[in-house]
């Protein structure tokens, strides 16, 4: 789906909705910093999280390139 609004609510929604996402993706990068601050966390756990996080990117990396989005 393309998101085109140019003028009157439908551009103020989209604003909106694209705060929200950045706010609650500004949250969780707090929150994980206050859990990893807080509790000790064995490696193996931090190592598992960021090999996820690296086929998260490369995936979504891959998929930009292949449909030009």
């Amino acid at each position: 789906m393309v998101w085109h609004f140019r003028f009157g609510y439908g551009a103020f929604t989209l604003l909106a909705f694209r705060l929200l996402w950045g706010l609650v993706g500004g949250a969780a990068l707090v929150l994980g910093a206050a859990v990893a601050w807080l509790v000790r966390v064995p490696p193996k756990i931090v190592a598992g999280i960021m090999a996820f996080g690296a086929g998260v990117l490369i995936s979504s990396t891959t998929s930009t390139a292949a449909c030009g989005t």
